[in-house]
């Protein structure tokens, strides 16, 4: 089943003639980003958890901060 769909991506692929490279580069970025994805998940999770401890006074000041640096 995944060869088939293989196979028909590079058909695709093949068939857009110039825009090969372009479609390889974004599927490469792509492929980076979701290697990424665990990490930033992570991250954003480990901040709206410290966070939420604090009144949103603070939290609007930090974000406001944040904008300005």
């Amino acid at each position: 089943m995944c060869t088939i769909k293989l196979e028909r991506a590079e058909q695709l692929i093949g068939g857009l003639g110039g825009e090969r490279t372009r479609w390889m580069a974004a599927a490469v970025d792509l492929g980076n980003q979701y290697g990424n994805l665990i990490g930033d998940v992570l991250i954003a999770s480990g901040i709206i958890a410290y966070l939420g401890a604090f009144p949103a006074r603070f939290l609007f000041s930090i974000d406001y901060a944040i904008v300005m640096f």
